[in-house]
C-alpha cells in the first residue's frame, strides 16, 4: 500500500531519509515556518528494508561540488526571505 508521508528538513546542506526503496520524492515546501518533504511510500517495507535517500539543500549564490551531478532537482522554496534549492539522490541499489 503506498500512501504520502511528510518529512521536516533540516537546515543542513546534506542529510539522508531513511525510506522505502523506490520512493518518490514529490515536492519540498514551507509549510507553518519549516521546510518539509512530501514523499510517496509503500508503507508495507519492513524497517530492515529501507534504504537512505540524499537530500541536499543550497542558499542562492552557494558553491555547488560534483557531489550532486547525479541527483535530481527537487524543488525552491522561499521562506521568510530565504531561498532554498533542494536535490535528492536515490539510493545506489546492489543486486
Amino acid at each position: 500500500m503506498k500512501t504520502i508521508w511528510q518529512f521536516a528538513l533540516k537546515d543542513v546542506t546534506l542529510q539522508t531519509l531513511k525510506l522505502p526503496p523506490g520512493s518518490q520524492f514529490l515536492t519540498v515546501g514551507a509549510q507553518g515556518g519549516a521546510v518539509v518533504a512530501w514523499i510517496l511510500v509503500d508503507t508495507l517495507c519492513k524497517e530492515e528494508n529501507k534504504v537512505e535517500y540524499r537530500v541536499w539543500q543550497f542558499y542562492t549564490g552557494d558553491s555547488i561540488g560534483r557531489e550532486i551531478e547525479n541527483a535530481r532537482y527537487l524543488a525552491t522554496v522561499q521562506l521568510e526571505g530565504i531561498v532554498f534549492h533542494f536535490f535528492v539522490s536515490d539510493p545506489e541499489m546492489t543486486p
